[in-house]
Parts: C-alpha cells; sequence; structure tokens
C-alpha cells in the first residue's frame, strides 16, 4: 500500500477549541470511510504509517483506533491489522442533535453509541418528574458522533417502571441507533404532545470532557428536554452535553408535536 502523505489535509479539520488530537484523527478516518477513500473490508494503514501519514504521534494514532474499535468502525485482527467494518447506522428520523449541513437545506447524520443502559436511585432534575421512588428510573448513557465532526455526551432517563420491559431487555446493539423517544411513545401508542427545553452554557466536568471528547476545562451547552404525551404519561427527560463547534442546532418549533 503507498503511502498518502496529503490523508490528513485532505481529510483533517482545522484544530478547533479544546477538541483532542485522537478525536481529530479519529475523524479524519472516519470522513475517509464515509466518502469511500477507503471501502468496507479494506484493510487500513499500519500504525506507525499513520504516524508518517499525520501529524500525531504513535500514542494518539493508537488511541484513535482504538477508539474506532470500540465504536465498531473498524475491526482489528492480531498480526493481520486493521479492517473497515461494514456501514455504521445512522439514527432514524432523529428530533433532538439536529445539526444544519453547510446549505442549511438538511441535517446531518447522528450515529449513537450505547454506553451503558442501567437502574440508578441517583436523584436530580428528573426525578419528581419521572416520579423517581429509589431505583425505578432508568438511565442510558450514549456518546453521539455528529456526522463524524464531535462528539455529543447524552443521558436518556425514563421510569422503569412504565419502559424497564424495552429499555433493560432490549439488546444493547439493538439499542445503538434506536430512536429512544420512538420506543417509548409506542408502548402507548400516543404522540408526545409537551416539550420543554433549557438551555444553557457551562463549564464541563473532567468526566464530560472525557465523554464529549474534548480538554478539560472545556465550556459548552448543555441542553435538556422533558417530554410528556399529554398531561398524565411522563415519558423521557434527556440532556445532552454539547462541545463547541462551529454547526447551527435546530430546535424543534412548536410546543405541540405530532409524531412520525
Amino acid at each position: 500500500m503507498k503511502l498518502d502523505l496529503d490523508f490528513f489535509s485532505k481529510f483533517g479539520s482545522q484544530p478547533e477549541l479544546g477538541v483532542t488530537k485522537y478525536a481529530l484523527l479519529r475523524n479524519a478516518i472516519l470522513r475517509a470511510i464515509e466518502c469511500g477513500y477507503w471501502k468496507a473490508g479494506e484493510k487500513l494503514p499500519a500504525e506507525s504509517e499513520f504516524v508518517q501519514m499525520t501529524p500525531f504521534g504513535l500514542g494518539t494514532v493508537q488511541r484513535a483506533l482504538r477508539e474506532l474499535t470500540d465504536s465498531g468502525f473498524i475491526t482489528r485482527s492480531q498480526g493481520h491489522g486493521s479492517f473497515v467494518s461494514p456501514p455504521g447506522k445512522a439514527m432514524d428520523k432523529p428530533w433532538h442533535c439536529r445539526f444544519l449541513n453547510d446549505e442549511g437545506t438538511d441535517f446531518l447524520p447522528i450515529f449513537p453509541r450505547i454506553l451503558s443502559v442501567e437502574k440508578t436511585d441517583e436523584q436530580g432534575s428528573w426525578s419528581v418528574f419521572l416520579e423517581q421512588q429509589g431505583a425505578n428510573v432508568v438511565r442510558v448513557d450514549r456518546q453521539i458522533s455528529i456526522n463524524y465532526e464531535f462528539t455529543i455526551y447524552n443521558r436518556f432517563y425514563a421510569n422503569a417502571d412504565k419502559f424497564g420491559d424495552i429499555l433493560l431487555e432490549k439488546p444493547v446493539d439493538e439499542l445503538d441507533a434506536a430512536n429512544l423517544k420512538v420506543l417509548l411513545n409506542k408502548k402507548f401508542n400516543l404522540p408526545i404532545t409537551i416539550l420543554t427545553q433549557n438551555m444553557r452554557l457551562i463549564e464541563f466536568t473532567e468526566g464530560i470532557c472525557s465523554k464529549t471528547e474534548v480538554k478539560y476545562p472545556t465550556v459548552g451547552i448543555h441542553l435538556e428536554a422533558i417530554a410528556s404525551a399529554g398531561k398524565m404519561i411522563h415519558l423521557y427527560y434527556q440532556e445532552w452535553y454539547i462541545p463547541p463547534n462551529t454547526r447551527a442546532l435546530r430546535l424543534v418549533e412548536n410546543a405541540t408535536i405530532q409524531n412520525s
């Protein structure tokens, strides 16, 4: 394989405030895969070759490839190298995290990855709304890649007594690209009719910086959404930690929504 020394100039992006080196490299590799530069099943350059092709050291290359492997975008075989996995699945009909493309005519694809699904007795802004009693709340933690450009950290909360069978028993690989609000909505076959959203700037903790793959400390957006079907059925509470980026975020326009 001939080394493409212009690889990073073709697919890399200019460093943005707080974005880690390994995230810049990982996103460049993802863009190359997305545009067909490397196709499914094709072998990627070795770690030492990526060092020659990019401005990054071996540690950064190893971290980027490890992240891609953990996310399922590439597969690694001992003694054989790294290979492009079959195409990932973008979330169908996203409602939140809708970032506009360059032309402002469409939304960028989003690729969620489940980190954990578990019951929690942790108290928070969701507790009263979800009628929390002890550990009867399910929390789903996700990282969400926005068009392989930047990463959002998301926490999704729902009442376990109402929705635990959906969220706790469904295989994680099926939840990865699932639209969680649609899953919950189908439980009662009712539309979301009330949505409240709040947004503010906060300084991310070290843990949030790690999840959003930015340097600590970083100031970003904390967005929360509370959704109900009518006044009696409380569906979910969600919060997103959005790192600095140059994309426009389209919020839900109406307070009353009919789901498709």
